[in-house]
């Protein structure tokens, strides 16, 4: 169990790197960076279905049929209060401190007020302020509804919900309540379960065969980079392979660096896009934001974008447990 634990820890860490990469640069082509905007297309073609994947795995690994319908919502309350708090609490600083700051600086969406901004916090989450806590939102949706359809039928729960999520996927819907994010992800957050319902078996196949997951994976890269993007739900699913296989292989300095990250991802997903913020804003006084240049603020930012999360964390942990509980 040890074992299996740390791998998806790996794999999360993994994942979430990718995501600080994404987001040293997430609004803009940086000028004359052509090495960064390719990997950052390239990242962005499969890390959000690979990271609801890993959810899922998380909860088809942990779940164990509770004891009654009480004990059920005991369980739904505890793991929205880990996610809704954090996600009301960080959109609410996130559209004051917009409002704040655009009085002096130039700021990107920021919201006509208060009132208006924790609506779309709630009602229209891919247009508020805080856009990039999409995620939080679609798991929230989903630690709503699958514990109480894993206590009725945990067999057949993670089928019968992918299978719904395929038929969904190919129509339009709209992106009030998250709803378009919440289908477009359904299939993947099911299919961790899955994976993490029969994770020996599912390990004993992908673990050994990283060269097997890395060729079809990287063809898909290089054909969406160079001529078109493949659909993220079909690059998306090459990755899943891939980056469990390397999460159980990687070894030495890696694997204590990716081992810290996973174990860190929800503190690294809340702060990592503020951390870069403030490094980015003091680095562009310093250094030109384009060409060879880039490189001094790529190291920058992603150091400040993984490692910044985790010494908040660390500092809130010191300074208020309970309130440490939430990063």
């Amino acid at each position: 169990m040890t074992e299996r634990v740390n791998s998806l820890d790996i794999a999360k860490g993994i994942a979430i790197v990718l995501v600080v990469v994404g987001h040293v640069a997430a609004r803009e082509e940086v000028p004359g960076a052509d090495w960064y905007n390719l990997l950052r297309s390239a990242i962005y073609s499969f890390h959000m279905p690979l990271f609801m994947v890993l959810s899922g795995i998380s909860l088809g690994l942990s779940w164990k049929v509770l004891a009654n319908h009480a004990a059920v919502l005991g369980y739904v309350r505890k793991r929205l209060k880990k996610l809704v708090i954090p996600y009301a609490l960080l959109g609410l600083a996130i559209i004051c401190g917009k409002l704040v700051a655009s009085r002096f600086i130039h700021v990107d969406n920021v919201p006509p007020g208060v009132v208006s901004g924790l609506l779309d916090l709630f009602v229209r989450p891919m247009a508020s302020a805080a856009s990039f806590l999409w995620f939080i939102y679609v798991l929230s949706a989903y630690f709503l509804v699958f514990p109480w359809l894993l206590q009725q039928a945990p067999r057949a729960t993670p089928w019968a919900m992918m299978a719904l999520g395929i038929v969904l996927y190919p129509f339009a819907w709209p992106a009030t309540f998250n709803i378009a994010n919440l289908v477009m992800y359904l299939p993947f957050f099911s299919a961790g379960i899955l994976l993490g319902q029969h994770w020996r078996h599912a390990a004993s196949v992908i673990h050994p065969r990283l060269a097997l997951w890395a060729l079809p994976l990287l063809a898909a890269l290089v054909y969406g980079v160079w001529q078109e993007p493949l659909p993220k739900w079909f690059v998306g699913t090459l990755s899943v392979p891939f980056v469990l296989a390397l999460a159980h292989q990687v070894q030495g300095p890696g694997k204590a660096f990716f081992m810290t990250a996973g174990i860190y991802t929800f503190s690294i997903y809340l702060f990592n896009t503020l951390c870069i913020g403030v490094a980015k804003a003091l680095m562009l006084n310093i250094i030109p934001w384009r060409d060879g240049y880039f490189v001094g603020h790529f190291v920058v930012l992603l150091i400040a974008g993984v490692w910044g999360p985790i010494l908040v964390k660390k500092i809130a942990q010191k300074i208020s447990p309970p309130v440490a509980a939430y990063l």
